[in-house]
C-alpha cells in the first residue's frame, strides 16, 4: 500500500472548490492549482492521495493504513517531522519533494522532481 500525502497549501486560495472532511480537504479536480495533475498521476502508480490539513495526523493515518511506501510533499519542517513518524513506524520506503516556498497559502512544487520521484 502507497501513500501521497500532500499539504493543504498547494491548493489554490481563495477559489479553491474543494471540501472539507475532517483532517483532509477532497480535491473535486477544478485545475486551479497543481493537486488535480499530482493526483491524477500518483493515482496512476497505485498511491492512496490524501490531502492534509496539518501533519500532526500522519501517525494515526500510518497506524490506519499500513503502508510499505509513503511519499510526501511538504516544507521543511513539516517534511522533516513525515520522515521521522515514518521512520518510527519503520516505513520501508520514504520519498520527500519539498515545496518550492514556504509558506501556508499557495505554495508549488517542481514537477518534474515530482514525476521522477513518483517514478522511483
Amino acid at each position: 500500500m502507497k501513500l501521497l500525502l500532500l499539504p493543504q497549501c498547494l491548493r489554490k486560495t481563495p477559489g479553491c472548490k474543494a471540501k472539507e472532511k475532517g483532517s483532509f480537504f477532497i480535491c473535486v479536480g477544478c485545475g486551479k492549482c497543481q493537486i488535480k495533475k499530482i493526483k491524477e498521476l500518483a493515482i496512476k502508480k497505485k498511491y492512496k492521495v490524501l490531502i492534509l490539513k496539518g501533519g500532526k495526523i500522519i501517525p494515526e493515518l500510518l497506524k490506519k493504513y499500513k503502508p510499505d511506501e509513503v511519499f510526501g510533499i511538504a516544507c521543511d519542517v513539516e517534511g522533516k517531522d513525515g520522515i521521522a513518524f515514518c521512520k518510527r513506524a519503520k516505513i520501508k520506503k520514504i520519498k520527500f519533494l519539498p515545496l518550492l516556498k514556504d509558506g501556508c497559502s499557495n505554495t508549488r512544487i517542481k514537477f518534474k522532481d515530482f514525476i521522477r520521484l513518483l517514478e522511483k
